[in-house]
């Protein structure tokens, strides 16, 4: 996990579907160091790749970059708005 830079979520669901080769016995997943420099210089070379291609069309877009080096987006929460401090402060005067 610490090597790919991830939470321990994303490497399992890695794992899981097969992105990143690893072997679980008995109920630990156990991954060769190799196998996931492998899996990140594919990565890399996938990325750069895709979005290269997009900067010479002129179509750059981080998000079609990274769609079509087959990375997932991770979806984020929704964001509330900041509360209004004056009202704050003169409820609490």
């Amino acid at each position: 996990m610490d090597f790919l830079n991830v939470s321990r979520e994303t490497m399992l669901a890695l794992a899981n579907t097969g992105a990143v080769p690893g072997a679980k016995i008995a109920i630990s997943w156990v991954f060769k160091v190799s196998d996931l420099d492998d899996y990140l210089t594919a990565q890399i070379e996938a990325q750069t790749t895709a979005r290269r291609e997009a900067a010479m069309s002129g179509n750059f877009c981080p998000k079609v970059a990274t769609a079509a080096a087959g990375v997932r987006e991770i979806k984020r929460g929704r964001r509330r708005e900041l509360p209004d401090l004056e009202a704050f402060d003169k409820a609490a005067a």
